[in-house]
């Protein structure tokens, strides 16, 4: 999943694990939904980063929810 990093407290520490490596071992123990969020466009209001979460859907069944980038 390219170099897409998931972070933790509050986007200030990277972790220096993979989207796509962090994902399979959600699919592994039958999580109930991921929440993704894109910090990087969090509260810009420039759209969401749809070639993400289409790569997030091809790598899982699991149920998704977005945040960050949400526009009107």
């Amino acid at each position: 999943m390219g170099g897409y990093e998931i972070f933790i407290q509050n986007g200030k520490k990277a972790t220096g694990i993979k989207v796509k490596e962090f994902i399979q071992k959600l699919n592994e123990v039958d999580a109930g939904e991921i929440v993704i969020n894109s910090i990087d466009r969090d509260g810009k209001m420039e759209g969401y980063d749809f070639a993400f979460i289409d790569m997030v859907r091809e790598a899982t069944d699991v149920p998704i929810t977005v945040l960050g980038g949400a526009a009107h």
